[in-house]
């Protein structure tokens, strides 16, 4: 016997239904304006260091907070003011900004932690680390790890393409040490769970070999905080060279750079919704890279045409931008987009 129609349109409509649903809760809310806080933000004259950061009120809607170490393993600047065990403003700012409806991220490495040899990848082994870092966010009510993996440019980036004779994009030991420490993360911060993992390359590391990374790991990193700074001067401050095309002559194996978001979309196959344009914010904050917020805010917004699904702007750091207008500037570039929805 056959069930009866409207019991079959029923049931047709109620998985349409929690299909629907499925696919609402694992979409993004809306794009990421992220803002990243390091050693400006706290008064450390009191004791315990004394927060001063607030986004509560702002357009921002993640915080990361910088770094952990690992080759020193443990905490330094914002991360560890405010992960003091007996700090209670860390605890309340966490509870603060997470009520607000914002998102608290543990940053991981950054410009002072290069492996400057192979030993590097042995002593600083992913899997253990990938537990301490889920181990602190879990102990601090986090959001999530952002890894901030920086290659070693006085040897030509041999991390991610080798420190031998011979090298080449992906070969170096760095793009199997951030696949192990992304996927013990994720295992032990499942996203199902509300957890976010993130990497911040710099914008050419995808023409070095990290394009690799992302093929072995896909969903497993949410999306990619794109360093579009410190690449030399001139490098990314236009249209032409961000968004479409660059060209940045370099002594290592691969030459010239590119890693222009057409390039990392297009070439190395990078969903534009993992994509966040990182820039400084202010002139200060970079060696190069930076440009006006209004000239960005039009970049960005043309880049939008062109991509209309781009997940996001990072602004380093936040001590540039106290009263958030530069964040609040970079969200209205997404007013009229479809970016993250």
């Amino acid at each position: 016997s056959s069930f009866p129609s409207g019991l079959v349109v029923g049931l047709m409509l109620l998985l349409l239904l929690l299909l629907t649903a499925a696919a609402v809760l694992a979409a993004p809310s809306g794009p990421a304006i992220i803002t990243y806080v390091d050693s400006k933000g706290i008064n450390w004259g009191a004791q315990p260091p004394k927060l001063m950061v607030d986004i509560t009120q702002e357009s921002y809607t993640h915080v990361y907070m910088g770094f952990f170490l690992p080759s020193l393993n443990k905490t330094f600047d914002f991360a560890f003011a405010a992960l003091l065990p007996d700090n209670p403003a860390g605890a309340y700012f966490v509870n603060a900004t997470q009520k607000a409806g914002k998102k608290v991220i543990l940053g991981c490495g950054g410009a002072t932690e290069t492996p400057t040899d192979p030993s590097y990848f042995a002593k600083n082994d992913p899997v253990q680390l990938g537990h301490t870092l889920a181990g602190l966010v879990k102990q601090f009510n986090l959001d999530g790890v952002g890894i901030d993996w920086e290659d070693d440019y006085s040897n030509a980036d041999p991390g991610l393409t080798g420190y031998g004779t011979t090298r080449s994009p992906g070969s170096g030991p760095a793009v199997n040490w951030l696949i192990s420490l992304t996927k013990t993360l994720r295992s032990l911060l499942p996203k199902a769970d509300g957890y976010i993992i993130t990497h911040a390359p710099q914008a050419p590391y995808f023409d070095l070999g990290y394009a690799k990374v992302y093929e072995a790991l896909q969903d497993d990193i949410d999306w990619f905080n794109v360093q579009f700074y410190n690449q030399g001067q001139g490098a990314y401050t236009t249209y032409q060279t961000m968004v479409l095309q660059e060209n940045i002559p370099n002594p290592g194996c691969v030459s010239p750079w590119d890693g222009s978001l057409t390039d990392i979309i297009k070439n190395k196959n990078i969903p534009q919704e993992k994509i966040v344009i990182a820039k400084p914010v202010s002139q200060g904050d970079a060696a190069s890279g930076y440009i006006d917020p209004q000239p960005l805010h039009d970049i960005v917004v043309q880049a939008l045409k062109l991509f209309p699904n781009l997940r996001g702007v990072l602004g380093w750091e936040f001590g540039s931008d106290v009263g958030g207008s530069w964040g609040q500037l970079m969200a209205s570039a997404f007013a009229n987009s479809t970016a993250a929805i």
